[in-house]
């Protein structure tokens, strides 16, 4: 059934990231010993693991209730609620440089400085068209199908332009190469765990460090509400803290 849940959430509009995490729990839980599915939850490491993954059974089970492939949802009565979660750290300018010195292929410098400069999901990279650019503009069609337009700076355009994919596609990568093309660009550069959404917070970072409006980040990431925007500002809003903070020591210690 788990093939038919996951075609069921992609015809939602679900994003290939989501699908990715989806197929992932799923498969690690048919692979378990465990065939009660409260159990294999309580059997998880950590209280994150757990909401996650139950979060997820949860919607497949009831999935499969509303399909009529289950008479009951096993985890009906349970409810997850997953931690807030770390804010990520934003790469630093020295690692930028490593990873854009890093790229031995055109489809991967187009990759880094696209996803550097946008913020876009790698998703949404990925399913890019050329009949999507229009004049240093970009149509993004985000989560839900929801479409964005994002501007595309010089170097991003032609990097896009040597890295030109087949088909009219804009590059020709999927979501599980695009993965692994960032993985092995960051091993290259010695850099630890890079992934493609760690760009996302990148981006976001250097937006506010720049004195970029929230409200347009909000837009910019194709985000509903100004919650989830806050999460991709969090890092950026502790550094700005402490450098206050510290400012506020120097005074306070000259003034003593």
């Amino acid at each position: 059934m788990v093939p038919r849940f996951l075609l069921s959430l992609e015809a939602q509009g679900l994003c290939a990231g989501s699908l990715e995490v989806y197929r992932h729990i799923l498969s690690r839980w048919h692979r378990s010993d465990v065939a009660d599915p409260a159990e294999y939850l309580a059997g998880l490491p950590s209280r994150h693991m757990r909401a996650q993954h139950g979060i997820i059974l949860r919607r497949y089970f009831r999935w499969c209730v509303e399909g009529g492939y289950l008479s009951e949802n096993p985890l009906a009565g349970l409810h997850f609620r997953e931690p807030r979660p770390e804010p990520v750290r934003p790469f630093s300018d020295g690692e930028i440089a490593r990873l854009l010195a890093a790229c031995l292929l055109p489809l991967e410098h187009a990759v880094i400085v696209v996803l550097l400069d946008t913020g876009m999901r790698a998703s949404e990279l990925c399913g890019l068209r050329w009949t999507d650019l229009t004049e240093g503009v970009v149509r993004v069609r985000g989560k839900g199908q929801k479409t964005r337009f994002l501007a595309l700076s010089e170097r991003a355009l032609v990097a896009l332009e040597i890295a030109r994919g087949n088909d009219g596609r804009v590059l020709d990568v999927d979501y599980r190469a695009l993965y692994r093309l960032v993985l092995r660009v960051g091993k290259r550069a010695g850099v630890e765990d890079v992934h493609p959404h760690r760009f996302r917070h990148s981006f976001a970072h250097s937006w506010l460090a720049k004195g970029g409006d929230i409200g347009d980040l909000r837009v910019l990431l194709g985000h509903a509400s100004f919650q989830m925007t806050a999460r991709y500002a969090s890092f950026y809003e502790g550094e700005r803290a402490v450098a206050a903070h510290r400012k506020y020591l120097l005074a306070a210690m000259a003034a003593s």
